[in-house]
């Protein structure tokens, strides 16, 4: 399923970006349940097994599991799920009649 949303995100994104000026309310809720995949998907990371690659052993050590996904792809993983369209909204005021 993540597979599926990464790749219809890296698609759908871009177009977005684009050719439509603002988004409705629906597209917004869709890219918010999109969003709470993800982020479901960070924390089953924090308990998912990985592989020493050294000692080609299974790693199921929860510390261990935590430290690697922190050092590693968490941090873009945490920036690629963040709201800054949200974020943005609180910064900028819109005209009247505007989002």
């Amino acid at each position: 399923m993540i597979c599926f949303l990464l790749v219809a995100v890296c698609v759908i994104v871009p177009v977005r970006i684009c050719f439509v000026q603002r988004d409705s309310q629906a597209v917004k809720n869709i890219f918010g349940i999109v969003d709470f995949c993800f982020f479901i998907d960070m924390i089953v990371t924090f308990f998912t097994t990985i592989t020493d690659e050294e000692e080609l052993k299974e790693i199921t050590n929860k510390k261990k599991i935590a430290k690697a996904y922190l050092m590693g792809w968490f941090w873009v993983d945490l920036i690629s799920i963040f709201p800054f369209d949200n974020a943005s909204n609180l910064f900028y005021s819109h005209p009247e009649g505007g989002e």
